[in-house]
């Protein structure tokens, strides 16, 4: 009999929202640093385009960044908030892929402290030692998101 694959379709982002920002470029368009009503995208990449906008005045490659707060909301309702830290567009970001993009930001998060992912500058034991802050649901709590939802 052949084997029969079933794919579970993850749950679709529907908005990224970039709730605020030290970016000079988010202030001069969207007003204070926290405005009444976030900037909304539909996706990720609407929103990673965004923030690349944003790059090109955050800070250079002698240090600093720019503080970014965004919240990604899935069909379901569920979300996720996060504080993104942008540098400058010729710099490399602190998510694992060095690139200006939130989902790998968030699967970078995720991955962490669902135990699948130990940085290259900590030891087994330090980063058993960090898991274990947490409780032990939230590592489970992590995966399932990573299995369930759309991070793209």
């Amino acid at each position: 009999m052949p084997s029969v694959e079933t794919t579970t379709e993850k749950i679709k982002i529907v908005k990224v929202e970039i709730l605020w920002s030290e970016s000079p470029v988010f202030q001069r368009r969207y007003g204070d640093l926290e405005p009444k009503h976030p900037v909304e995208c539909s996706s990720l990449s609407e929103a990673n385009s965004l923030l690349r906008q944003f790059s090109c005045e955050a800070p250079g490659p002698r240090g600093g960044y720019d503080k970014t707060a965004f919240r990604v909301t899935w069909a379901d309702g569920e979300t996720y908030e996060g504080r993104y830290d942008l540098h400058h567009i010729r710099c490399r970001q602190e998510n694992p892929n060095g690139r200006i993009d939130i989902g790998d930001h968030i699967r970078g998060f995720l991955t962490f402290y669902a135990g699948l992912r130990r940085p290259s500058h900590m030891d087994d034991a330090t980063y058993r030692r960090v898991l274990g802050y947490n409780k032990p649901e939230h590592q489970q709590q992590c995966r399932e998101v990573l299995e369930s939802y759309e991070i793209d």
